[in-house]
């Protein structure tokens, strides 16, 4: 160690290290007190996960911890502990999960899931690549590899099969997701792509009838079809008059 005057000093040391004890049968990885400087990039790698964070993203030099633990019923990888949730981003990083397993036919069925608390699921938009699947996130926590398979929820509002329209202004359908959430909706109205608004607050689709575009007083069909963000696909098929 050098002062301001070079002045200096020199101190030589050995360093004997030793294996962790490990309890028989345990799966759980521990590593903790890694140094991320606040103002450059930093990178984590271990078994099937990797963490990047992008220099700015911390808010001062953080001692990072990461701990895995194995995944239950459900879960396609294992649960992996990312630092804690109490220490803010300033912006995204990257986190990379490669599954333990890949049911055939599921890959673009996969998302990350943090668990959240009081046990609540909350899913992750993020993109297969490789093997793996990866997202940008603006929180740490626990995050483990899902599936969503079922399809969303498309529910006509206040409309039946053939309803007579005429002297509405406008139509409604309660689009709803059970976990990934709602992608895209592609509406087409007399083999015409037609404009809906989606009020995301009350997860409705509103169609406001345009006389430029549907024959007044005319049998009409729509075809709506309703795209989750692992690709479910839901179509309805709707007539009514107007």
């Amino acid at each position: 160690m050098t002062d301001f005057s070079k002045n200096s000093s020199v101190l030589s040391f050995y360093v004997n290290g030793t294996q962790p004890s490990r309890a028989a049968g345990s799966e759980e990885e521990v590593k903790e007190h890694i140094v991320m400087p606040y103002s450059r990039n930093n990178r984590f790698l271990a078994k099937d996960v990797s963490v990047s964070i992008p220099s700015g993203a911390l808010y001062d030099t953080l001692f990072f911890k990461y701990r895995r633990s194995p995944g239950s019923q459900g879960m396609l990888s294992d649960v992996h502990h990312i630092h804690d949730i109490y220490t803010p981003l300033h912006k995204s990083y990257t986190l990379t999960i490669r599954p333990q397993r890949i049911p055939e036919g599921l890959e673009s069925k996969m998302l990350i899931v943090q668990n959240g608390t009081n046990n609540r699921k909350i899913p992750v938009t993020g993109r297969w690549v490789d093997g793996s699947v990866t997202a940008e996130l603006v929180s740490f926590g626990d995050f483990y590899i899902g599936a969503d398979t079922t399809p969303p929820l498309i529910t006509p509002v206040g409309i039946s099969q053939g309803a007579d329209l005429s002297g509405r202004e406008l139509m409604r359908f309660r689009i709803t997701d059970n976990f990934s959430g709602i992608g895209s909706w592609e509406p087409v109205i007399d083999g015409r792509w037609a404009l809906f608004e989606y009020d995301q607050k009350n997860n409705q689709l509103i169609y406001r009838f345009d006389p430029e575009r549907l024959s007044k007083g005319s049998k009409h069909t729509l075809a709506l079809k309703v795209s989750d963000n692992t690709n479910n696909v839901n179509i309805l098929n709707l007539d009514f008059k107007w």
